[in-house]
């Protein structure tokens, strides 16, 4: 370009740099003027990293042009032999393709992006010099100058001449004298990290005429090949962008930056890719797990409810504590339109469904889960909406027509379109036309087209995986038997289990072979079983009919995905050894990183285990990558409770009640949070009355339960009595927590002061209670109750023995169901009159985890007989009532 003197502006006493034009360019008048709106478009550009331009000053015949004055070195002073330090690439890279991004949107092309038109000042800033300059300093020969010219401009590389090469970071359109646009910076670019990112050059040569040939015609070596500690990911950025054909670079140098800086992230926490699981130990004790259900955690007499939704399997809702992010690149598929007859709906959805699933086996993408994506089946919102949403760069739709003929062959035309989410621009799209038997070969190119156009790697190759079946009647059945699966998942009714194990049977029958029609009977059954639990064991030969379907599937694959997750739900239901059970979760992520349901199973082993903390980051991440399933903020609040962040908790339940006005579980959550924060029963009140018309009092027992505790609390003994009254039941059965409301009529009786009533209740209590023990001799909540009852009717070692028995049948765990013992416990004492045992177990209720604060055990009335305590008092100021 010239040559480059400081010198001082004495108008405004600051220094500045002056860069003489060529004579080729200062001589031709049309030249200079073509330089002058170049350099004004430049000018123009207000960028932190990109040189400001003052001007262009004349003297005489001499034309210079004013710019900021740079203190620091260029980038190729800075390139050490073996390649920058990840975090200095990073530090420098990003924001060069921020200063290439910003120049692209306003018009400008830089075609000479090389080390030294970068430089770092002193304190580390970056800026990039000479933007879309060097096109006019150029002869006009041609559009961009001939491979000659190129040459010539290159002697340095031959050390005939003195002018700094650019060969060697041109793109091959522009040494072919091609049409130069935004890409040929994205290629530029892609040589200047190869370089950062190893130390030398990816195309090289003894004349500029060598390297020009190498441009064009040799593929380098991958980054990972020369620099072994490169994150694979880098290096796929950077072959991408040395493409040499335009169309198969990235598109856009934005897309670059937020790939790199997305890469940053995940670098700097050290988990670019998933972790295992926190692991902890556990007793392998046999214990019930409930899944697919709703499990409510009772705080017996004084406490309050907690339901929470346990995930199920996986089904075709693609998506860990100590579980890194999925992946770099965020999409969602939306549910494809279905062109043809109504009755191919579930034909449609599936194609949605397996697409989905091919991509959540994708390295480098996080794919929003099915559940969420469903929600916009037929009303697709604009895509700055779908951004705010799901924060997704891409967007996946398309549609289906499934020409369905008994007497011959079917046809399936499936037209994909991918969407860049920032600016509203089809990135790919393409019509599939195939016979029905090549429709997994079409799912599967689907998803390496998209995985292609993003830069990304699926983690499973195309292949025998690719075709679950020969059978296309086993794989009609299959997605018919996913349709109801995923109703059932969904919570619209078990009856949807049921008729989707019949499906997944038809499947195997039809097809033994078939893995995914295994798998999937598996997580069904699974989830039938735990949602079928009330108060027993549930169907014993259901679960023997899932160990058996998960055995036969992982024979068939061992990499399958959902049968993984069944067999790790076997582990945690059947034989609670919570360790293998990560085991199997974290091999499930392995082959599917977006797999939603997987989070969530984790998250609910590492609250069994006690880890909290890493139960509440992987139910974030299964929220992240399932928006719009109102459980998981609800699942995620009630984990923030348990850890006492009512602030937390309380935005999740608002987020769930916005999602499903008409479930119960965010409504009486929100109750206990101010009950718990600050013990404010008006505010509790409050919510009550917020209650939607939908959330029926008599059909929603946690509800009905929280507000007599409400009423207790304020001494409201009467109403709490007359709504106990209501509902069809007379036990708050939550799962494995009986509480018999003739346990809480005695309770309240006894606040009343009416002896002889209560322990007419309390009777009662107990004849139901020991009933239930014949029945579930290892519930620890009947355990627990019954303690409560014996204490009450004086039988005090009974009720000691009983309280014991129960934290035993815990068998070590360290979830939710230890809070409400400990409790137990606690209350035993009080009536036995222990009471400094009493406060020893609550003591150890508030150093834990657990759905119960000091401040609740203020305003609860079980407790009265501790209020003159000291030690209790100075308890309750300890941790904050």
């Amino acid at each position: 370009m010239g040559v480059v003197f400081e010198a001082l502006d004495v108008e405004l006493d600051r220094k500045v740099a002056l860069k003489m034009l060529p004579a080729e360019t200062a001589d031709d008048p049309h030249r200079l003027e073509r330089f002058r709106r170049e350099a004004r478009a430049v000018a123009s550009l207000n960028h932190p990293n990109i040189v400001t331009i003052y001007g262009i000053e004349s003297a005489g015949d001499r034309h210079v042009l004013v710019m900021e004055r740079i203190d620091g070195e260029s980038l190729d002073k800075r390139i050490p032999e073996g390649g920058m330090r990840q975090s200095e690439l990073f530090d420098i890279a990003i924001p060069v393709a921020e200063a290439l991004a910003a120049a692209h949107a306003g018009g400008v092309v830089h075609r000479d992006v090389k080390p030294p038109n970068v430089m770092i000042t002193r304190d580390g800033h970056v800026k990039v010099l000479d933007f879309g300059l060097a096109k006019v300093a150029l002869p006009d020969s041609s559009a961009e100058g001939s491979l000659e010219e190129a040459a010539t401009r290159t002697r340095a590389l031959t050390g005939e001449g003195v002018v700094v090469g650019t060969a060697p970071y041109m793109s091959p359109e522009q040494l072919q004298g091609g049409k130069v646009d935004e890409r040929s910076d994205v290629f530029s670019l892609g040589v200047v990290l190869y370089e950062m990112a190893t130390g030398r050059r990816p195309f090289d040569g003894r004349s500029g005429i060598e390297v020009a040939s190498s441009i064009l015609k040799d593929i380098p070596a991958a980054p990972s090949d020369v620099r072994g500690d490169l994150p694979r990911h880098l290096g796929r950025i950077i072959e991408q962008c040395l493409e040499k054909n335009p169309n198969d670079r990235f598109q856009t140098v934005r897309d670059v930056r937020n790939q790199l800086a997305t890469l940053k992230r995940e670098s700097d926490s050290q988990i670019s890719r998933p972790a295992a699981p926190v692991m902890a130990s556990a007793s392998s004790s046999r214990r019930t797990w409930i899944t697919g259900a709703v499990v409510v955690l009772v705080l017996g007499l004084g406490g309050f409810a907690l339901w929470r939704t346990i995930g199920t399997g996986s089904g075709a809702d693609p998506a860990a504590g100590a579980i890194a992010p999925a992946g770099e690149i965020k999409i969602v598929v939306l549910p494809f339109e279905n062109l043809g007859s109504p009755d191919d709906e579930y034909f449609t959805d599936g194609m949605t469904d397996e697409i989905t699933s091919r991509l959540a086996a994708t390295d480098g993408l996080a794919v929003i889960s099915r559940s969420s994506a469903m929600q916009f089946k037929g009303n697709r919102p604009p895509l700055d909406e779908l951004a705010e949403e799901f924060g997704v760069a891409y967007v996946l739709e398309g549609t289906v027509r499934w020409a369905s003929r008994s007497g011959g062959e079917s046809r399936v035309r499936i037209s994909p379109s991918l969407v860049r989410v920032s600016d509203d621009v089809g990135v790919w799209s393409e019509t599939f036309d195939a016979i029905l038997a090549d429709i997994f070969e079409v799912q599967s190119e689907i998803a390496k087209r998209v995985s292609d156009e993003l830069g990304i790697a699926l983690l499973e190759p195309a292949g025998e995986t690719s075709r679950p079946t020969e059978n296309l009647n086993a794989y009609d059945a299959y997605l018919r038997g996913n349709d109801y699966y995923n109703r059932g998942a969904e919570m619209v009714s078990m009856d949807e289990y049921r008729i989707a194990i019949q499906m997944f049977e038809e499947a195997v029958q039809l097809d033994p072979d078939f893995a995914e029609a295994h798998a999937r009977l598996a997580l069904a059954h699974v989830a039938l079983y735990g949602g079928s639990i009330g108060f027993g064991e549930g169907d014993r030969d259901r679960l023997d009919a899932a160990r058996a379907a998960a055995a036969r599937a992982l024979e068939l694959d061992p990499d399958l995905a959902p049968a993984r997750h069944a067999r790790g739900d076997l582990y945690v239901v059947d034989d609670g050894d919570l360790e293998r059970a990560l085991e199997q979760y974290q091999l499930a992520l392995e082959s599917q990183p977006s797999n939603s349901e997987v989070y969530q199973s984790i998250s609910n082993v590492q609250q069994d285990l006690g880890l909290w903390e890493e139960a509440l980051v992987s139910m974030r991440k299964a929220m992240e990558l399932n928006p719009r399933l109102g459980r998981l903020p609800c699942e995620t609040g009630g984990i923030c409770l348990a850890l006492r962040r009512y602030d937390e908790a309380a935005r999740h339940h608002e987020r769930a009640i916005q999602l499903t006005p008409d479930r119960a579980c965010p409504w009486y959550c929100q109750v206990d949070i101010h009950l718990m924060r600050d013990g404010n029963t008006e505010e509790a009140r409050a919510i009550l009355a917020r209650l939607p018309a939908s959330v029926e009092l008599e059909e929603q027992p946690p509800i009905n339960f929280v507000w007599v505790l409400v009423d207790i609390c304020d001494g409201e003994y009467e109403d709490a009595l007359e709504r106990l009254a209501s509902g069809p039941k007379e036990v708050y059965e939550f799962g494995q927590y009986f509480v018999p409301k003739e346990l809480i009529r005695g309770h309240i009786k006894e606040l009343l002061g009416r002896s002889e009533d209560a322990r007419g209740h309390y009777e009662a209590a107990r004849a139901m209670l020991e009933a239930g023990i014949r029945t579930f001799p290892d519930g620890d909540g009947v355990h627990g109750s019954l303690g409560v009852v014996y204490a009450a009717l004086g039988r005090n070692d009974d009720a000691i023995r009983e309280g014991k028995l129960a934290l035993e049948l815990l068998g070590g765990s360290k979830g939710d169901r230890l809070g409400y013992r400990l409790r137990d416990m606690a209350e035993i004492h009080v009536r036995v009159g222990n009471a400094e045992q009493a406060i020893d177990y609550l003591e150890q209720l508030l150093s834990i985890p657990s759905f119960f604060s000091a401040a609740y055990l203020a305003i609860d009335p079980t407790w009265r007989a501790l209020q003159d305590n000291p030690r209790f008092q100075a308890m309750l100021k300890q941790h904050g009532a």
